[in-house]
């Protein structure tokens, strides 16, 4: 059986986590290239998936479409309440990442200020799912990688 280091594991719990935010994006962008060109299906699906991840913009263009587009952003995030396979995803990726920082900040190798606040944006918008009972993070890993290999090239 193999057994993670822990550096190891930190390693691939990030890339699960960068998995399910990928997926998302490409599942999203699938989505809107329907009804709108390139360039704007992927600032709006960039944008969308970070509000669910409760992480800012990662470029200039994203943080002036965001702005510009704020409204837009807000309603096309409102409805993915009846998709039920991204807002399983981001749930659960959303969980794993607390628990991983709570169990950080208990070692003493962060700081637990804002720790919440991905979740509680979630459920504020009304779009946790429900997780009964979260999955190793072997599970996990093996769930995240599969979500991205599903996911519209």
């Amino acid at each position: 059986m193999f057994f993670f280091t822990k550096k190891q594991f930190y390693k691939s719990m990030d890339k699960a986590f960068d998995q399910i935010k990928h997926g998302v994006y490409r599942r999203l962008l699938e989505e809107y290239l329907e009804a709108m060109d390139r360039e704007k299906a992927g600032l709006l699906a960039a944008a969308v998936t970070n509000r669910l991840f409760s992480v800012p913009p990662a470029s200039e263009d994203g943080r002036l479409f965001l702005s510009e587009h704020e409204g837009r952003v807000r309603k096309a995030t409102e409805a993915l309440k009846g998709n039920d396979e991204i807002l399983y995803a981001v749930t659960v990726s959303l969980r794993h990442r607390q628990k991983l920082l709570f169990t950080l900040v208990d070692q003493g190798k962060a700081s637990g200020t804002a720790i919440n606040r991905p979740l509680d944006n979630l459920m504020k918008m009304g779009l946790m799912a429900e997780v009964k009972e979260l999955s190793e993070p072997k599970a996990f890993i093996k769930f995240a990688r599969k979500f991205l290999q599903k996911s519209p090239q």
